[in-house]
């Protein structure tokens, strides 16, 4: 989605990979910082990215579009925003973007990269539960997604499979649901992910 690119003929001998590039088809590349304002060249920060394609945002989730789409308050035209990409990257001194790993949530699950956060949203919208929490799992020695389901309610977790795959793509339906009175939370209120206990482990061909 980048819309980059780079000549492979000018790679130094020294570089392991192939950087991203440069920007082409009017897109714009910003890199970051933790305040979200541009990082000074040579800094590692979130790569965030505009093109005339751009979407709107998350359906049904105003928060989440909140949270990623952001205004671009560099650009000349009014109204114009950045996407929040999840990636780490910096530019070089010639201009070129480098990618530097992931800062958000985002996992790779049977060769496909998936965001936590898009399918805790979906669910949180089928189930019309309280609260969920996505988690990468690889308790027995494979990984697998597990999800959390903060409600009162009895959870079918067959009939939310069922209805889930008409949001989202198998590979992104958890492996396992575990239904919870109350996810737990830190001192400062926030969900506390490291405090989620690891799902029973199941015997072959068997699903939570």
């Amino acid at each position: 989605m980048y819309l980059t690119f780079f000549d492979s003929s000018l790679l130094r001998p020294e570089e392991e990979r192939v950087p991203a590039g440069s920007e082409f088809m009017k897109a714009t590349i910003r890199i970051l910082n933790e305040e979200l304002e541009c990082a000074d060249q040579g800094s590692i920060g979130e790569v965030c990215v505009s093109t005339a394609c751009l979407s709107r945002g998350y359906l049904d989730d105003a928060p989440l579009t909140a949270e990623r789409y952001i205004p671009d308050a560099w650009a000349t035209t009014p109204g114009s925003r950045l996407y929040r990409t999840g990636d780490l990257g910096c530019r070089r001194t010639d201009g070129i973007l480098e990618l530097r790993g992931r800062c958000d949530r985002q996992v790779k699950i049977r060769g496909f990269r998936v965001e936590l956060d898009e399918i805790e949203a979906v669910i949180r919208r089928v189930s019309k539960a309280r609260n969920v929490a996505v988690l990468m799992s690889a308790a027995d020695g494979k990984q697998k997604l597990v999800a959390y389901v903060e409600t009162d309610a009895a959870l079918s977790t067959e009939g939310l499979r069922q209805e889930l795959r008409s949001h989202i793509p198998e590979h992104m339906i958890p492996s396992h649901f575990v239904p919870m009175t109350s996810l737990p939370v830190n001192v400062g209120g926030k969900l506390d992910r490291a405090a989620l206990a690891e799902p029973p482990l199941q015997k072959s061909g068997q699903t939570a």
